[in-house]
C-alpha cells in the first residue's frame, strides 16, 4: 500500500459554500483574501518572470479595451483572471489552491457590494499600475499599490 499526502485544503473547500455560510463568516473569508493579496508581493517578486508580467499586461489591456466592463459579470471575469494570475505568480501551490477555493466567496461578496446604495469607487491603482509596479517597483511598493487597488473593499469594512 502506498500512502498519499492528503490535500491540505480539502476540508476547507467543502465548507466554503456561500449558501451555507453566514454573512459574518463570508465577510471574514473575504477579509482574509484582502490580507493575502496585499501580503503576497514578496513571493511574487522572488519568482518574477518577464512572461508572467507580459501575460498580466495582456489581461489588463483586454480589460481596458472591453466596452462590456461596466457589466458586473464582465468586470468579475477580468478581476478573477488578473488576480488568479498574481496568485499563480506567487509560485505557492497552497496559496493558489486557496484562492481558487475563495472564488465563490469573492463572487458572492462582489455581488453583495453592488446591492449597496452607494457603489464603491475603484481604487486609484489600476491593473495597469500593478503591472508597472511589478516591472519597475519593489515588493514594498507592490504592497502599498495593492492595498490602494483594494481600497474600495477596505472602505466597506
Amino acid at each position: 500500500m502506498v500512502l498519499k499526502e492528503p490535500e491540505l485544503l480539502i476540508g476547507v473547500e467543502r465548507v466554503l459554500d456561500p449558501s451555507i455560510l453566514s454573512d459574518d463568516t463570508m465577510q471574514d473569508v473575504f477579509e482574509l483574501r484582502l490580507v493575502l493579496e496585499v501580503g503576497m508581493g514578496d513571493l511574487i517578486f522572488s519568482r518574477l518572470k518577464k512572461e508572467d508580467i507580459d501575460e498580466l499586461a495582456e489581461i489588463a489591456e483586454r480589460e481596458n479595451n472591453d466596452p462590456g466592463c461596466a457589466d458586473l459579470e464582465t468586470r468579475l471575469k477580468y478581476e478573477i483572471e488578473f488576480h488568479s494570475k498574481l496568485y499563480q505568480m506567487s509560485g505557492n501551490k497552497t496559496l493558489t489552491k486557496f484562492q481558487t477555493i475563495l472564488l465563490p466567496v469573492f463572487n458572492y461578496m462582489m455581488k453583495q457590494e453592488t446591492k449597496n446604495d452607494v457603489k464603491p469607487r475603484p481604487g486609484k491603482i489600476t491593473h495597469d499600475a500593478l503591472v508597472e509596479t511589478l516591472r519597475t517597483g519593489t515588493p514594498a511598493k507592490f504592497r502599498v499599490n495593492m492595498r490602494e487597488h483594494l481600497s474600495p473593499h477596505y472602505k466597506s469594512l
